[in-house]
């Protein structure tokens, strides 16, 4: 029983660091797309982020997805579980996670934007037609079915679609960083210069996932915590 209470106590200490170390590991992939989104118009031939031609259009994609993805689900998820002792401190926890996905939708939005405005300055379909659009239109399906059943879950009873809920926000979170390092693979193998930054950022993207399923898990199987 010792040994249990002493785990209890240790548990929240321990996931605590893993929290500042996750947020160490999305602040460095969010420089890392912004360093490449500002300089891009550096390499020859290549604009600046804008919305006169198609590259310039584009770089919103990129830089907003993994901004709303990378920084923003991330502390969604994190604000997921709370202590249920303290009404108060569930409702704080609950409204930074609303807060936190309004911020992921909203780069959502802009991301699509992006894409959907280069293609049409091209006149290319809106369809996908590579693995990272394919694997990009499903996670964007579940994440927007994920937000209706968010939504639901905070304005009205919520029965049994908290574990759902829980579950299925997770599901996307993962699918969508997959979907982002399918994009690196796919630009980088077009954009020599997006190489060694690509590199770089896809192993910390297999961190960064390892880090937040080791949050949640801690957190949700922790006997004194529950969803929101």
């Amino acid at each position: 029983m010792r040994d249990a209470d002493h785990s209890l106590e240790t548990r929240p200490r321990v996931v605590s660091i893993v929290s500042y170390i996750t947020r160490v590991v999305w602040i460095s992939l969010v420089v890392c797309v912004c360093f490449y989104v500002f300089n891009v118009d550096k390499v020859p031939d290549r604009p600046s982020l804008g919305f006169k031609t198609e590259d310039a259009f584009f770089l919103w994609h990129p830089l907003l997805m993994v901004i709303g993805f990378t920084a923003f689900a991330t502390e969604a998820l994190f604000a997921f579980v709370s202590h249920p002792a303290s009404d108060s401190h569930v409702r704080g926890r609950r409204s930074w996670h609303v807060f936190c996905h309004i911020l992921t939708l909203i780069c959502v939005l802009g991301g699509l934007a992006g894409v959907f405005g280069s293609r049409t300055i091209e006149k290319e379909s809106w369809l996908p037609d590579t693995p990272h659009g394919f694997l990009g239109t499903t996670a964007l399906i579940l994440y927007f079915a994920q937000v209706f059943l968010g939504a639901t879950n905070l304005l009205g009873s919520r029965g049994g679609k908290g574990k759902f809920h829980s579950f299925l926000g997770l599901s996307v979170y993962f699918i969508a960083l997959a979907t982002i390092v399918a994009g690196f693979v796919q630009h980088s193998a077009k954009e020599k210069e997006f190489r060694e930054i690509a590199r770089s950022m896809m192993p910390a993207y297999a961190v960064l996932a390892l880090l937040v399923a080791y949050h949640f898990q801690n957190w949700t199987t922790a006997d004194q915590y529950e969803p929101l």
